[in-house]
């Protein structure tokens, strides 16, 4: 015999389960109509674009938007990654060990490729590693539903459909068959990961069998990302970047990976080079500074290839990774001073440090969670004023000096 109480729980749970049954419907019907209604206008344009009826309705015709990526692309973490977090996760033992191997058991082609395209193999080997450890993993989604659930729902609307013609001529040209076409979460494919824009634009065929293949070809693979770099306008006569000790009265206001001035400026403001083997290039060069972990922690002199590595991604900690990871496989000494107190922050706290920095006049916008270079310029500028080490670098004590401030307004 079922209590009454137990039968009224259970009534409830069935009214409470249909009521947002209901509701997930509804919302799944809203979208999937809007789809339909986005699907019919990129119609035009892939068709403007020379994309065969044929091939839009093999490729677009039956698919509907994929809620993980809708997930994906408005999913903000918990917590800010720190540097230190970062490179845990990306320059690990076992992939610069890899990272060896692979650069001895292909050492002929890599110099092959290094000779035609001027960049030195050891950072081809750490982007291959870094996109998809070493092949192994080049991604399982659709790239097609991918780009057309970002084209439709993206505030990168524009971005996105521009990507998904390209994939579309790739399948159009019998570049990549449909049936291929998989890979990440945000469109891109094959073993260093190209945008399809990329793939259409910069693939190679470097091991001549009339394929630009990036998904099986580890020649074709390396070849392209060399001719990236090279079109991208890598120079080889400078290496990304090079870890740095400055003295106690550095001027770090002036520190910021965006900001580039002579060489001879950070010379004659004490900079001290950690590697005794460094060549010292003209000192004319443009170059930057990095503080990742603030002031306490690493110092980065940034040579205009590390500015190449952030058109490949614009993460400033990918294009620092991938630099580290090719000085590890190029035999030269690691990163040091990382055992410093990097305390991460949560995304609530970033966007609290935004929020009061608007009511402090700086006028960042809406608040995003993101440490962006209006951030950090913030940042810089609150800590100089206030006479402490204007690294731009956020901190649970930052934050606490902030909220002290904005109560006395």
């Amino acid at each position: 015999m079922i209590s009454a109480s137990l039968r009224k729980s259970f009534f409830v749970f069935s009214i409470v389960t249909l009521f947002f049954n209901t509701v997930y419907y509804a919302t799944s019907q809203t979208i999937n109509s809007d789809f339909e209604t986005w699907r019919n206008q990129f119609y035009q344009k892939a068709s403007a674009h020379g994309i065969s009826d044929k091939t839009f309705n093999l490729a677009l015709g039956q698919i509907k938007p994929d809620p993980s990526i809708l997930e994906q692309d408005t999913n903000q973490p918990e917590f800010v990654k720190t540097f230190n977090n970062y490179l845990d996760q990306m320059v690990t033992h076992n992939r610069i060990t890899q990272g060896l191997h692979y650069k001895n058991q292909y050492s002929a082609l890599l110099n092959k490729i290094s000779e035609v395209y001027q960049v030195p193999s050891q950072y081809l080997i750490a982007l291959w590693g870094l996109e998809s450890n070493f092949g192994s993993n080049t991604g399982k989604l659709s790239i097609v539903r991918s780009l057309a659930t970002l084209a439709y729902s993206s505030t990168r609307k524009d971005f996105f459909e521009n990507q998904l013609l390209d994939a579309l001529t790739l399948i159009e040209q019998n570049i990549i068959p449909l049936n291929k076409m998989y890979g990440s979460w945000a469109g891109a494919l094959g073993q260093v990961q190209f945008m399809p824009h990329d793939y259409l634009t910069l693939a190679v065929d470097f091991d001549g069998d009339g394929k630009r293949d990036l998904f099986t070809s580890v020649a074709d693979a390396l070849a392209s990302a060399a001719n990236y770099l090279k079109n991208a306008g890598w120079n080889n006569s400078f290496p990304w970047g090079v870890q740095i000790t400055v003295p106690n009265n550095f001027p770090w206001h002036l520190a910021e990976p965006s900001k580039t001035m002579p060489l001879s400026f950070w010379l004659s403001q004490g900079i001290k080079f950690m590697d005794p083997k460094h060549t010292v290039p003209d000192p004319t060069t443009p170059v930057s500074i990095a503080l990742p972990m603030g002031h306490k922690g690493p110092i980065f002199l940034l040579y205009p290839n590390y500015q190449i590595l952030l058109k490949w991604n614009r993460s400033i900690n990918y294009a620092l990774a991938a630099g580290i990871l090719s000085d590890y496989i190029a035999g030269k000494q690691g990163i040091i001073n990382t055992n410093v107190d990097d305390q991460p922050m949560t995304t609530a706290e970033i966007i609290e440090i935004q929020n009061l920095f608007n009511t402090m006049g700086y006028n960042l916008g809406t608040p995003d969670g993101r440490v962006g270079p209006a951030t950090r310029d913030a940042i810089r500028n609150f800590q100089y004023n206030k006479q402490i080490p204007a690294d731009g670098y956020p901190t649970p004590s930052l934050l606490e000096l902030m909220r002290k401030e904005t109560r006395k307004l």
